[in-house]
């Protein structure tokens, strides 16, 4: 004898033996009660919760002969009830939508319909997946579908009801069957194994359940997987696990808690574990996205059990858990692991991407609430219009006196500003051989504007301290120049230019003298002449300093940083118009 699946074994017979959809059995019951059966239905839901079910079992109730109505509880046993549930009936027709999808299918059906059933009260039509039906075949089956034969029903069935023309759904009595409980599964899956002389714990039917997403078929399905790989051990929930290829809760839990306490490396060993047991790196991210949001829950509503669909020693820990946890952090944390989901599902290397896409989501910074800057700014605010006194306390310990002293004095002239003005150049020290130093320095300054021209302008407003081979210090008078000229990619390819015109390997080292200086003597030698776009950019680039130089020195802006601790990235200067005495020379140059 061949073997029967237990989807197929334990198909329910009965309106009774429908789990999770009392809705719609309470309203057929009551319509078959009552003789108020309309002459199309149509089922709608997800895959595996009882659509075609209840339209054998509708079928059945409608031709059971063991009363003289239509009853609502079918015998099951006469000669209507055996030929239904065994699909040989001549009455009732089961029609595929999936592979009947032309209007040739339709016409069939048609021509048939108007001829009285063979045996039964009625003819009955089953049209499973009709969403597949073409267009075509909808409007041929439309007419029929409103005023059919007294003799005859519908009853349509489909997981995808936003496709059905609406035409066929306002001729239709609509039901729409919902996903089954992860506690009502459990409990008919340990009934029938009960019934088959099975040992299965129950936490292992809880994975199981959780697994099948709400469908009581796809659970059975799983449940004859996870009995063909215990053999003859009792099926543990980690085997269950191991059967069906699921992350365990505790490696979810290390994941989750590793990418909140920002240990990147952590969840790099994680997700190396759950690759060596072979399990699939994107359904580990579902997974990990699934968990987050069922955190989430539990901390914001005041009953998970409503909307967390777990067994109730997990929805214990997760509520006990979440407690200790802000909203904000697993909101955003939610968000930012869908994204890293997403990329997976769409890579060629999906570990590495898991891998990367975690670990940088470990190690981003925290953010603060938006509420908790809104009152530091109105904080701000009010102490900037002079209505409040500042506090003493929120200034850092150091360099707070001497912001204030710069803020109460009036503004300086900006260092540029100085370099131009006829003030006498600061004595050299007597140590320093000047001439050397400026000898080599200007050699430097046109190798360098030979080989980078935007460098050039900055290092008009260098000081040559030091020059020789092994060390070179160059002084500036500005914060711009000195985190300019600093900054490591171009400190790197200046000491390269500084080995091959001094045929040293050379130090660099940009310090800020104390006043400001004129451009070096080595730039006042004899050199070529600038061209007049030259000129219009070193003129453009000296108003752009002098404009983010008073910018910086605003006091709004140095309050603004003191208070949020924040720090300049940047800063744009709109591009303003050019001087007159620019096109005057323009012109003069073109005559």
């Amino acid at each position: 004898m061949s073997y029967l699946v237990l989807a197929r074994k334990w198909r329910p017979q009965q309106f009774a033996d429908i789990l999770g959809q009392a809705h719609v059995t309470r309203t057929l019951t009551n319509a078959l009660k009552s003789g108020r059966v309309a002459h199309a239905f149509l089922f709608t839901g997800a895959r595996g919760v009882g659509k075609t079910s209840a339209a054998r079992i509708l079928a059945k109730a409608l031709n059971c002969t063991a009363s003289d109505e239509p009853a609502p509880t079918p015998c099951g046993t006469c000669a209507s009830c055996t030929e239904i549930s065994e699909g040989r009936s001549t009455d009732v027709f089961e029609i595929d939508a999936a592979s009947n999808t032309g209007v040739a299918n339709v016409r069939e059906i048609i021509d048939n319909v108007r001829y009285l059933p063979g045996h039964s009260r009625f003819k009955i039509y089953i049209i499973d997946e009709v969403h597949m039906l073409s267009t075509p075949a909808f409007n041929a089956l439309l007419k029929t579908l409103e005023e059919p034969p007294a003799h005859a029903k519908f009853i349509l069935a489909t997981t995808d009801v936003h496709k059905v023309p609406v035409t066929i759904l306002s001729r239709c009595q609509r039901y729409d069957f919902r996903r089954i409980p992860l506690t009502v599964v459990a409990d008919r899956l340990a009934e029938i194994l009960a019934a088959e002389n099975i040992t299965v714990d129950r936490s292992g039917l809880e994975v199981v359940a959780r697994e099948s997403e709400g469908s009581m078929r796809d659970a059975q399905s799983l449940l004859e997987r996870v009995l063909a790989y215990a053999s003859d051990r009792t099926a543990s929930a980690e085997l269950v696990r191991e059967a069906l290829g699921v992350a365990d809760r505790g490696a979810l839990e290390a994941a989750v808690e590793s990418l909140i306490e920002r240990r990147p490396g952590a969840v790099i060993e994680i997700i190396a574990e759950v690759h060596e047991r072979g399990l699939e790196l994107k359904r580990f991210g579902d997974s990990l996205v699934e968990y987050v949001r069922d955190l989430l829950m539990a901390r914001l509503v005041e009953d998970p059990r409503r909307v967390v669909d777990r067994p109730s020693d997990e929805l214990e820990a997760l509520t006990t858990r979440a407690k200790g946890l802000d909203p904000v952090v697993l909101e955003r944390l939610f968000f930012e692991l869908t994204k890293v989901v997403e990329e997976v599902a769409a890579s060629a290397y999906p570990r590495f991407a898991l891998e990367v896409g975690l670990a940088s989501l470990a190690e981003a910074p925290p953010r603060v609430p938006l509420e908790h800057l809104v009152k530091r700014l109105q904080d701000l605010d009010t102490r900037m219009s002079g209505s409040a006194p500042r506090s003493s306390q929120s200034h850092p310990p150091s360099g707070g006196s001497r912001d204030r002293r710069e803020a109460a004095s009036p503004p300086r002239p900006f260092p540029e500003t100085v370099a131009r003005s006829p003030a006498p150049e600061p004595p050299m020290e007597p140590s320093e051989p000047a001439p050397q130093v400026h000898l080599g320095f200007e050699g430097f300054v046109g190798m360098v504007r030979k080989r980078r021209p935007t460098l050039y302008g900055q290092l008009s407003h260098v000081r040559p301290v030091k020059f020789g081979p092994g060390e070179v210090e160059l002084g500036v008078d500005t914060r711009f120049d000195e985190a300019t000229l600093g900054a490591p990619e171009t400190k790197r390819y200046l000491e390269e230019l500084l080995a091959e015109h001094l045929g040293a390997p050379t130090g660099l080292t940009v310090t800020r003298l104390e006043k400001p200086v004129e451009a070096a003597p080595a730039l006042r030698s004899p050199a070529p002449p600038p061209t007049m776009v030259e000129r219009e950019e070193d003129a453009r680039r000296v108003r752009h300093k002098e404009k983010e130089e008073e910018a910086r020195k605003k006091k709004a802006v140095k309050t603004v940083l003191d208070e949020l601790g924040a720090k300049v990235s940047g800063v744009r200067v709109l591009e303003d118009e050019e001087p007159p005495s620019h096109t005057a020379s323009a012109k003069e140059e073109n005559a």
